[in-house]
């Protein structure tokens, strides 16, 4: 059996929490030193976390970060209560992984880790989301994703101000931080492009595509132009090559049916950073930058 097994899940209930938040000495106030709102612990990566190549998905990778965000923040805390009124809609995700975030099969199966959520920058209707992982075995970060949220009206579509109830609870636990976004990209003349059809099983549960089905796009779009050499820094496999770096930005939604068009082309400034930009009837809904290790894997 290889699916996910969550055997550990630690959080505080909203008042014993904000107790200790506010307990805590006024000395702490580095940024990721303050004790994280909420941890999760899985028993190990799936079978499924594997690519075609035998390395760790890029995609899988940002899945994990998201679903031990939603199972041990997102739904204890507040999701279902946030979600009565508005959704809680992502905006761009930034996901910064060392090149100790790779274990062979046999070691991945059974590799226990921990992600760590906290919360920085709440505005009026917006706040950003950390996820760290870190291996029992070693206690170090190896990975880290900054999920930016904005809170939409369900109705109107627009972005509505938080609820008191959030501002309250989670005031005095933010930590103030700048967060790296990344801008839209323009489109060069010579980029390579390819159309990609977007099928149900790519659906999340607000039925848009999952923003993580679109890195998987990317990845295999940028192996159709990597096999086609169109790409002077590389010629393999997208997925041979360890992802270093991952700055997403989305603009617009895409649904089951819809026929999107991937483009992509290799950054001037870094040989070693992919830029793709996605777009559904010619105009962009998504950008995104991928910065590889420059050592490929020799499986």
């Amino acid at each position: 059996m290889f699916s996910r097994l969550v055997h550990q899940v630690n959080r505080a209930k909203y008042t014993q929490a904000a107790l200790a938040w506010c307990n805590m000495s006024a000395s702490s106030n580095a940024i990721g030193t303050r004790p994280p709102l909420a941890t999760c612990t899985i028993p190990g990566l799936s079978f499924e976390d594997y690519d075609r190549t035998g390395n760790l998905s890029a995609w899988k990778i940002a899945k994990l970060f998201e679903g031990t965000r939603k199972l041990s923040f997102d739904d204890e805390f507040f999701l279902r209560d946030l979600n009565k009124t508005s959704y809680a809609l992502i905006i761009s995700t930034h996901y910064r992984i060392s090149k100790d975030f790779s274990f062979p099969l046999d070691q991945g199966l059974r590799c226990p880790l921990t992600f760590e959520t906290r919360l920085y920058n709440m505005g009026k209707s917006s706040y950003v989301v950390n996820t760290r992982c870190i291996p029992l075995s070693s206690g170090h970060n190896i990975g880290e994703c900054d999920a930016s949220f904005v809170a939409t009206d369900k109705i109107t579509r627009k972005a509505s101000a938080l609820p008191d109830w959030f501002l309250e609870m989670f005031e005095r636990r933010i930590e103030q931080t700048k967060t790296n976004k990344l801008s839209p990209l323009e489109l060069p003349t010579h980029h390579f492009n390819y159309d990609v059809t977007v099928l149900p099983s790519d659906m999340d549960h607000n039925w848009h595509t999952h923003h993580t089905i679109y890195i998987r796009y990317c990845i295999d779009i940028g192996t159709l132009a990597a096999n086609a050499g169109f790409y002077k820094h590389f010629t393999k496999d997208l997925c041979y090559y360890q992802v270093a770096d991952m700055q997403m930005l989305y603009l617009q939604e895409s649904k089951s049916g819809d026929i999107l068009t991937v483009n992509t082309w290799e950054s001037n400034e870094k040989p070693q950073t992919l830029h793709f930009q996605i777009q559904k009837g010619g105009r962009s809904i998504y950008h995104c930058s991928i910065e590889f290790f420059k050592n490929v894997s020799k499986l």
